[in-house]
């Protein structure tokens, strides 16, 4: 019997590593309810995450500041696939985009999938900022120090440690969560 198309075998998974944050309401509680929503996600196994932590807004600082976290966890899922996705989850929790770099509810970022690259009129991927975002490297290098960046070569950890003026991110919950299937 052949599998399913659909179906992809587990060797077919890559990596993908994804950000999230928000500073609408409660966001502490809003990003620990996005963390446990994508826990269950079935495109989505051996999954890893940082720590929750308070950062200084990036782009327009005349804002609350974010509560941030990292995921890591493998999928077969095209970054397409993945952004869509994420999409609507951040509409779940109510997203509105209307300013660019703006006060929102729920922000789920793909930040690196595997070792790609690529850059379509509706993604880049590895996110074209994230390499500058104390509120994306900290959590980031907390569960993921040895991931490559795919254009630079240099490890997480290297890039968190070599950060400079981009902002200050404060660990406010210390604990990383692993959830193997």
């Amino acid at each position: 019997m052949k599998p399913s198309p659909e179906k992809k075998s587990i060797d077919a998974r890559i990596p993908v590593a994804i950000g999230l944050g928000g500073n609408i309401g409660d966001a502490e509680t809003c990003v620990r309810s996005a963390v446990d929503r994508l826990l269950v996600e079935a495109w989505l196994s051996d999954i890893r995450v940082s720590s929750l932590y308070r950062t200084e807004p990036w782009g327009e600082p005349n804002q609350p500041e974010f509560v941030n976290a990292a995921m890591t966890a493998t999928t077969d899922w095209t970054a397409e696939q993945i952004l869509d996705r994420l999409h609507a989850i951040e509409n779940e929790y109510g997203r509105v985009r209307n300013k660019r770099y703006g006060p929102r509810t729920l922000d789920l970022d793909l930040i690196l999938l595997g070792d790609q690259c690529i850059e379509s009129s509706r993604t880049s991927v590895p996110h074209p900022e994230y390499r500058r975002r104390a509120f994306v490297l900290a959590p980031l290098a907390e569960i993921a120090p040895d991931w490559l960046d795919p254009i630079t070569g240099y490890k997480i950890e290297q890039l968190w440690a070599d950060l400079e003026d981009s902002g200050t991110a404060t660990r406010i919950e210390a604990q990383v969560a692993i959830c193997s299937d």
